[in-house]
């Protein structure tokens, strides 16, 4: 990746404009375009967002789609696929279930919806990474998204999955339980839990992530 070397404020007036994450690169592949979410501004939380690209070199925004799945931490979880040019990737809540979207904008149209709902992705873009968004928008509403169902439940199942983008299937789903008793640890049943920012090393061999208790 070619590292630009200047700096530009972007924004629109009276809209908040999230871009990226900590392990989410905003840039496309070209350095050309920021993949961007643009919020309302604070006090409109129940409003959608729109998901859109910044393009540097016009400097004009294009927005293609709206979520009802952001935060005033992350935004939506914007980023682009790594192996295919122009193709966005966000999250949203359908008929209150969490799911990661993809959009083309070389097609102009939505060009793949998931039965899950994606955290991060590893480097190699192969794989995706899932956790509860039911649970961690309970137990931690700024980092989670409004209208999901459930939302009581905040001592069900904590969990880790891991999708194949490659072979567009899920390749397994390790339960909290599961992975305390492989590391040998044990907790109390009634604690609340929560398995949270999870990401992959740089190998995609390992995923890291928290465990609040």
């Amino acid at each position: 990746m070619k590292f630009i070397n200047s700096t530009e404020t972007i924004g629109i007036k009276g809209r908040n404009i999230f871009v990226g994450y900590y392990d989410l690169n905003p840039y496309n592949s070209t350095n050309t375009k920021i993949l961007i979410c643009n919020a309302p501004k604070i006090g409109f939380e129940s409003q959608n967002a729109l998901v859109g690209s910044f393009d540097i070199q016009n400097k004009n925004f294009h927005f293609f789609a709206e979520t009802n799945a952001w935060n005033w931490q992350q935004g939506a979880k914007t980023f682009w696929h790594q192996n295919k040019s122009g193709i966005a990737f966000y999250n949203y809540v359908e008929n209150g279930v969490p799911i990661t979207r993809t959009f083309d904008l070389n097609a102009n149209l939505e060009s793949q919806k998931f039965n899950f709902c994606f955290y991060s992705y590893s480097f190699d873009f192969s794989k995706a990474v899932g956790i509860n968004f039911y649970k961690l928008s309970n137990l931690r509403p700024h980092y989670g998204y409004r209208n999901l169902g459930n939302l009581d439940s905040d001592n069900s199942e904590d969990y880790l999955l891991i999708y194949n983008l490659d072979k567009n299937n899920l390749d397994c789903k390790f339960s909290l339980i599961e992975i305390l008793d492989n590391l040998n640890i044990k907790f109390e049943s009634d604690v609340k839990t929560l398995i949270d920012h999870p990401c992959f090393s740089k190998d995609g061999k390992s995923i890291f992530f928290f465990i609040d208790f």
